[in-house]
Protein backbone atom coordinates (compact mmCIF):
# COMPACT_ATOMS: atom_id res chain seq x y z
CA UNK A 1 0.00 0.00 0.00
CA UNK A 2 1.22 3.07 -0.89
CA UNK A 3 1.37 5.93 1.72
CA UNK A 4 -0.45 9.49 0.96
CA UNK A 5 1.83 12.12 1.16
CA UNK A 6 0.78 13.37 4.45
CA UNK A 7 1.64 9.85 5.81
CA UNK A 8 4.85 10.40 4.05
CA UNK A 9 5.66 13.81 5.81
CA UNK A 10 4.38 11.86 8.92
CA UNK A 11 6.99 9.19 8.78
CA UNK A 12 10.26 10.98 8.22
CA UNK A 13 9.29 13.68 10.82
CA UNK A 14 8.50 10.51 13.13
CA UNK A 15 11.68 8.98 12.14
CA UNK A 16 13.84 12.70 12.98
CA UNK A 17 11.75 12.66 16.12
CA UNK A 18 12.78 8.83 17.61
CA UNK A 19 16.55 10.08 16.19
CA UNK A 20 16.61 13.05 18.31
CA UNK A 21 14.88 11.19 21.71
CA UNK A 22 11.78 12.62 21.55
CA UNK A 23 9.81 9.34 21.31
CA UNK A 24 6.43 10.59 22.41
CA UNK A 25 6.33 12.58 19.73
CA UNK A 26 7.35 9.89 17.39
CA UNK A 27 4.24 8.19 18.78
CA UNK A 28 1.70 10.28 18.55
CA UNK A 29 2.71 11.47 14.61
CA UNK A 30 2.46 6.72 13.99
CA UNK A 31 -0.06 5.79 16.38
CA UNK A 32 -2.79 6.86 13.96
CA UNK A 33 -0.72 4.98 11.30
CA UNK A 34 -0.96 1.93 12.56
CA UNK A 35 -4.03 0.50 11.62
CA UNK A 36 -4.49 1.48 7.93
CA UNK A 37 -0.71 0.44 7.50
CA UNK A 38 -0.37 -2.99 8.94
CA UNK A 39 1.91 -4.23 5.88
CA UNK A 40 4.38 -0.89 6.23
CA UNK A 41 7.65 -2.68 7.85
CA UNK A 42 8.94 1.06 8.32
CA UNK A 43 5.67 2.15 10.24
CA UNK A 44 5.60 -0.69 12.32
CA UNK A 45 9.44 -0.69 12.98
CA UNK A 46 9.37 2.97 13.89
CA UNK A 47 5.95 2.47 15.93
CA UNK A 48 7.63 -0.36 17.97
CA UNK A 49 10.67 1.64 18.97
CA UNK A 50 8.65 4.48 19.79
CA UNK A 51 5.83 2.75 21.74
CA UNK A 52 8.65 0.87 24.15
CA UNK A 53 10.57 4.28 24.29
CA UNK A 54 7.76 6.62 25.21
CA UNK A 55 5.45 4.48 27.17
CA UNK A 56 7.51 1.74 28.73
CA UNK A 57 5.08 -0.83 26.90
CA UNK A 58 8.47 -2.86 25.36
CA UNK A 59 6.76 -5.76 25.22
CA UNK A 60 4.33 -5.35 22.64
CA UNK A 61 7.35 -2.74 21.15
CA UNK A 62 9.07 -5.72 20.24
CA UNK A 63 6.40 -7.51 18.57
CA UNK A 64 5.95 -4.42 15.96
CA UNK A 65 9.75 -4.37 15.94
CA UNK A 66 10.03 -8.17 15.06
CA UNK A 67 7.00 -8.63 13.28
CA UNK A 68 8.67 -5.45 10.53
CA UNK A 69 11.28 -7.37 10.40
CA UNK A 70 9.87 -10.92 9.53
CA UNK A 71 8.30 -8.63 6.31
CA UNK A 72 11.57 -6.96 5.03
CA UNK A 73 14.91 -8.07 6.93
CA UNK A 74 17.13 -6.69 4.83
CA UNK A 75 16.12 -3.01 6.06
CA UNK A 76 19.12 -1.72 8.49
CA UNK A 77 16.53 1.13 10.05
CA UNK A 78 14.37 -1.59 11.13
CA UNK A 79 17.39 -3.92 12.69
CA UNK A 80 18.20 -0.13 14.90
CA UNK A 81 14.83 0.14 16.01
CA UNK A 82 14.48 -3.05 17.35
CA UNK A 83 17.69 -3.31 19.05
CA UNK A 84 16.18 0.36 20.56
CA UNK A 85 13.50 -1.69 21.71
CA UNK A 86 16.25 -4.36 23.25
CA UNK A 87 18.07 -1.74 24.71
CA UNK A 88 15.15 -0.18 26.69
CA UNK A 89 14.29 -3.63 27.84
CA UNK A 90 17.55 -3.72 29.66
CA UNK A 91 18.86 -6.43 27.22
CA UNK A 92 22.15 -4.82 26.18
CA UNK A 93 23.27 -8.43 24.69
CA UNK A 94 20.09 -8.62 22.28
CA UNK A 95 20.92 -4.85 21.74
CA UNK A 96 23.74 -5.62 19.90
CA UNK A 97 23.58 -8.61 18.25
CA UNK A 98 20.78 -6.69 16.24
CA UNK A 99 22.86 -3.86 15.91
CA UNK A 100 25.41 -5.89 14.43
CA UNK A 101 23.02 -7.96 11.90
CA UNK A 102 21.75 -4.52 10.99
CA UNK A 103 25.24 -3.27 10.10
CA UNK A 104 26.13 -6.57 7.89
CA UNK A 105 23.00 -4.72 5.78
CA UNK A 106 23.67 -3.94 1.94
CA UNK A 107 22.78 -0.38 3.17
CA UNK A 108 23.92 0.44 6.63
CA UNK A 109 21.98 2.97 8.74
CA UNK A 110 24.70 4.98 10.05
CA UNK A 111 22.79 5.68 13.19
CA UNK A 112 23.76 1.60 14.22
CA UNK A 113 27.28 2.42 14.47
CA UNK A 114 26.12 5.59 15.91
CA UNK A 115 24.22 3.43 19.00
CA UNK A 116 26.76 0.61 18.81
CA UNK A 117 29.36 3.32 19.90
CA UNK A 118 26.90 4.66 22.81
CA UNK A 119 25.37 1.22 24.66
CA UNK A 120 29.57 -0.06 24.01
CA UNK A 121 30.57 -3.34 23.68
CA UNK A 122 32.65 -4.79 26.66
CA UNK A 123 36.28 -6.62 25.84
CA UNK A 124 36.87 -9.89 26.03
CA UNK A 125 38.39 -10.60 30.29
CA UNK A 126 42.19 -10.19 29.72
CA UNK A 127 42.14 -13.67 31.24
CA UNK A 128 39.25 -15.86 29.53
CA UNK A 129 39.35 -18.55 31.52
CA UNK A 130 38.57 -16.10 35.09
CA UNK A 131 35.52 -14.84 35.61
CA UNK A 132 35.18 -11.28 34.82
CA UNK A 133 34.93 -10.12 38.14
CA UNK A 134 37.78 -12.49 39.14
CA UNK A 135 40.24 -9.58 40.88
CA UNK A 136 42.92 -10.68 38.32
CA UNK A 137 40.88 -10.16 35.67
CA UNK A 138 39.87 -6.76 37.32
CA UNK A 139 43.22 -5.22 37.85
CA UNK A 140 44.60 -6.25 33.93
CA UNK A 141 41.34 -5.04 32.64
CA UNK A 142 42.09 -1.70 34.38
CA UNK A 143 45.43 -1.94 33.17
CA UNK A 144 44.33 -2.55 29.67
CA UNK A 145 42.05 0.27 29.55
CA UNK A 146 44.31 2.97 30.79
CA UNK A 147 46.95 1.78 28.42
CA UNK A 148 44.24 2.72 25.57
CA UNK A 149 43.25 5.81 26.88
CA UNK A 150 47.18 7.06 26.82
CA UNK A 151 47.80 6.10 23.34
CA UNK A 152 44.86 7.30 21.90
CA UNK A 153 45.28 10.66 23.75
CA UNK A 154 49.00 10.54 22.15
CA UNK A 155 47.93 9.69 18.66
Amino acid sequence: MTLSADDTKSLTLAKRKLSEGDAAAAHDLLKPMIPPNLDNAMILSLYGAALALATGRVHEGKKYALAALMIEAGNSSLYLNLARVYNEEGDRKKAVATLRKGINCTDPDPELLVMLREIGVREKPALPFLKRTHPVNVALGKVRHSLKRKKSSSS
